[in-house]
């Protein structure tokens, strides 16, 4: 989900050059936040899956990206055919980018041209429990480093779209809700019934947060507010972040859009959840937070309580993951971007109520 942000890849062009970003985004280099394994580190029965799934075989593989908070594979591969593609890859060592890939695929092959989603072009497994992603080549960048107007625009556009997807289009994805898959975390549940003590260092967390923490909870607590009827559920990415997007054009586009990348947490909720959740990191660049929300009818006319709900649950969840150990297979870079989203959404949060 959005909070856990473990299964980022790019697929992006990899030619464009890291830029420093610590003015944009509070030390968090979004471009080096990965330790990828190369292609060849792949087994051999791994690299058999990607030569199936992208309908051709692998000639020259590049070096992984390095964005993203796992150490599988991802990166640009030439095909025997001539054909380039964007390749995720990830051998039974690493269960959880497994998972993913598999999670991407169905809903890839359940969606298809419905969802802003670079095209797949195959997927499969391997005969030691691998799993392959292949999906067709795109140039372009990682947006908000830093925001323009025309990335805003591109991102609201994409967010439009997803929202517009029937709920029933997901019924045989099985996907769950907003709410319920949120609260499947135990720190998060804890913290809401039992109240939640500051992280041990303040470090990237706003000062005023000490006298507001009891009241940031209480906020996050009404989860109630997040609950939707089957007639108001809408797709949510559930991931949507700068890192998870690419602001790019296709094989034959003319023009950009934002393709939203890493489709395994797919879930039902509120229109808005997804382009509300990417605002935050728009606001700590400048950008008019009243604004972005008036700016679409995604957002134009929610309730105010429920967006205050929605960046408090948000923010409560970065802060209580924060200082734990990562997952197997993820990078410290994960929590220290926990760290960074909780003090943005922190910062909306305030900003939205008054409180600053």
């Amino acid at each position: 989900m959005l909070a856990t942000t473990l299964g980022s890849v790019r697929a992006d062009c990899g030619g464009m050059k890291p830029t420093p970003t610590s003015r944009h985004t509070l030390g968090v280099d979004y471009h080096a936040t990965s330790e990828r394994i190369r292609y060849d580190d792949l087994s051999s029965a791994v690299r058999e899956a990607a030569d199936v799934a992208l309908g051709s075989p692998v000639v020259r593989a590049d070096l992984p990206v390095t964005s993203g908070f796992t150490n599988a594979y991802a990166g640009r591969v030439l095909l025997r055919n001539g054909r380039q593609a964007f390749l995720k890859a990830a051998g039974p060592e690493t269960p959880f980018p497994v998972t993913s890939l598999g999670r991407e695929a169905q809903v890839l092959e359940a969606l298809g041209q419905a969802i802003t989603a670079v095209p797949m072009i195959g997927s499969g497994s391997s005969s030691d429990g691998g799993r392959v992603l292949a999906l067709e080549w795109v140039e372009g960048h990682l947006p908000g480093l830093p925001w323009t107007v025309d990335e805003i625009a591109l991102v609201r556009s994409g967010c439009e779209q997803v929202a517009e997807v029937p709920s029933g289009a997901l019924a045989a994805l099985a996907p769950g809700r907003v709410v319920d898959d949120l609260l499947e975390d135990q720190r998060l549940r804890d913290a809401l019934t039992d109240g939640m003590k500051l992280p041990g260092s303040l470090d990237l967390l706003p000062p005023w947060l000490p006298v507001r923490l009891d009241e940031v909870v209480a906020l996050a607590g009404d989860t109630d507010a997040l609950r939707v009827s089957d007639q108001d559920a809408h797709l949510n990415h559930f991931d949507l972040r700068p890192d998870n997007l690419l602001i790019g054009r296709g094989a034959g586009e003319v023009t950009d859009r934002a393709y939203v990348l890493d489709w395994n947490w797919v879930t039902l909720g509120r229109a808005w959840c997804d382009w509300v959740s990417v605002l935050p990191t728009m606001q700590a660049q400048g950008h008019d937070l009243d604004e972005l929300l008036g700016s679409t009818s995604l957002s134009r006319t929610a309730d105010p309580h429920d967006l205050d709900v929605w960046l408090a649950v948000l923010a409560v969840y970065m802060m209580v993951c924060c200082e734990d150990e990562p997952p197997l297979g993820a990078t410290m870079a994960l929590r220290h971007h926990q760290r960074y989203y909780a003090r943005v959404f922190l910062d909306s949060l305030a900003t939205h109520r008054g409180w600053l």
